[in-house]
């Protein structure tokens, strides 16, 4: 305010001081002087609202940059959790940090323990008296409590702690993404030097790097909501399907499965894919599990059993007890009736497990313990990783204080350079002060190059279409540019190179029978 005020009060103040300053010096026949505009104000005013705008505009700017900014600004240190309390989570891997929001858990508002929990990169976790810990699913009990098990009786306060079995991932929208693109550091770097190229009067050059700049910019919105598009159709296609619950079967969609749900499996008129984690307990299955493992050859899978030794040993769903685990995301080709089983002679009619005695299911499918849903499953852990690997994260430290260093050194060149042609302009008199302080602050930004975020938008974008026409999804492209130091790549295997099936190419035929016919 004190600077618009300061401008107010001064307009036409450098208009009146330059023409001074030309009446009062002798001009020669081969000098052009250049006078400011008449309604400019005076050149300290114009200089503090400058400095002033560019402060607001980087405390503004620096916010959405740095997280840690953010908070400094807009939050305040609290020494409990409770609820409404905001946390910053730093990931130790892939991502980038976030502010989450601390809330009760769905379906325990009314309940005499309220649990405090967050969802952090698609997992949840709980807050325990002031300690953090990621909610467990129950996938590494004893085998004997998986056999057990009756189903769920509590249904309200299981999917209160896990959630439903959906992936649910939003679609960006083009106009929060193009904002997001536009506030980039680089790009408000390029936009600020075109805004000062207009000052300087090269109003052409100005408005094409304008458009051009949008339009890149428009194209990576398009590219990223394109690829989360095809993120969110990996997710499993939602079936009706037969739970166990209050000791009796009923039926369900596959949405709604929660982790300690008796399910039955079979192959769906809708999808054959497994839908979650789950053990088989009842019953034998043949799956592929190529969208997992990019092995083409379909694996056998058992019920586990229900000996003494099994049962007193906890569950290695991908070790020991990977053949009697089904994983979300793979497909189901063939089962068999999950009938009566027999009880082991070394087992008591007391120690009988419950799913000996559970009566088959109406469709005839598999009985399995449902282990992990949603984004605790395989499946998930997959999209999950897709996901936040797709997200721009800080990078090499390494590079990036190379790069910073680079541009200290070659800022220091620029201020002398802008040094230099201040004190000679001033000695010549020939151009304005507002000129002067114009083209010192271009050779400042001269430093990095404007064109260069334009260029490298250009080339990651060509880099995407060209993987995507060759059938390859790249997952973080902001590391396309680090990929041209690459020189050799290696593969563990070949099983997610190759197919399933054989295609003809072409007949040979013989020597002998060749011969024959000459």
């Amino acid at each position: 305010a004190v600077a618009v005020c300061w401008c107010i009060w001064t307009l036409g103040s450098g208009y009146e001081a330059a023409l001074e300053d030309m009446y009062g010096r002798p001009v020669t026949e081969d000098e052009e002087l250049t006078l400011p505009n008449p309604y400019l104000p005076d050149f300290a005013a114009v200089g503090f609202f400058m400095v002033t705008t560019l402060l607001h505009a980087m405390v503004v700017l620096s916010q959405h940059w740095s997280l840690t900014w953010h908070c400094f600004c807009r939050y305040h240190p609290v020494s409990k959790i409770a609820d409404g309390v905001y946390l910053k989570i730093v990931p130790k891997g892939h991502g980038k940090a976030a502010l989450v929001r601390v809330e009760v858990s769905v379906g325990q508002e009314s309940s005499g323990s309220k649990s405090l929990c967050f969802t952090f990169q698609r997992k949840k976790y709980e807050c325990v008296d002031g300690r953090i810990r990621k909610i467990k699913f129950p996938s590494k009990q004893k085998i004997r409590e998986y056999a057990m098990s009756t189903g769920l009786s509590n249904v309200a306060h299981v999917a209160g702690v896990f959630g439903g079995n959906d992936f649910d991932l939003p679609t960006p929208g083009f106009w929060p993404c193009f904002k997001q693109q536009l506030m980039a550091p680089l790009c408000v770097f390029q936009l600020f030097c075109m805004t000062l190229w207009l000052l300087d009067q090269m109003w052409k050059y100005a408005l094409f790097g304008f458009f051009t700049v949008i339009a890149f910019e428009a194209t990576s919105v398009f590219t990223r909501i394109k690829n989360a598009n095809m993120l969110r159709s990996m997710g499993s296609i939602h079936r009706s399907m037969y739970v166990f619950r209050l000791r009796r079967w009923q039926e369900c969609n596959s949405k709604d499965l929660l982790p300690g749900d008796l399910v039955s499996i079979k192959p769906g008129p809708g999808s054959d894919i497994i839908p979650c984690d789950c053990l088989l307990l009842r019953g034998t299955a043949v799956v592929n599990e190529a969208n997992l493992t990019g092995e083409s050859t379909p694996q056998m899978k058992e019920a586990v059993p229900l000996d003494p030794d099994t049962l007193g040993a906890r569950l290695d769903r991908k070790g020991a007890h990977k053949i009697h685990t089904l994983f979300s995301g793979t497909t189901i080709m063939q089962q068999t009736l999950a009938g009566e089983r027999p009880a082991p002679p070394v087992l008591a009619d007391s120690e009988l497990p419950a799913v000996a005695r559970m009566p088959t299911p109406p469709d005839g499918g598999c009985i399995c313990y449902v282990l992990r849903t949603a984004f605790g499953s395989s499946q998930g852990k997959l999209m999950r990783m897709i996901e936040v690997s797709a997200e721009q994260d800080v990078g090499d430290r390494a590079n990036l204080r190379d790069s910073l260093l680079l541009i200290a050194i070659l800022l220091c060149f620029a201020v002398g350079a802008s040094a230099l042609v201040w004190r000679k302009g001033l000695e010549s008199g020939i151009k304005s002060r507002y000129e002067l302080l114009l083209h010192c602050v271009l050779i400042m930004t001269s430093v990095i190059p404007a064109d260069l975020p334009m260029q490298l938008a250009l080339a990651v974008n060509a880099s995407l279409i060209s993987l995507m026409r060759n059938g390859v999804f790249c997952t973080e492209q902001y590391k396309i540019p680090l990929a041209g130091k690459l020189n050799i790549c290696l593969f563990d295997k070949t099983g997610t190179l190759t197919a399933d099936h054989l295609e003809a190419i072409g007949i040979v035929p013989h020597i002998e029978a060749l011969a024959g016919d000459g």
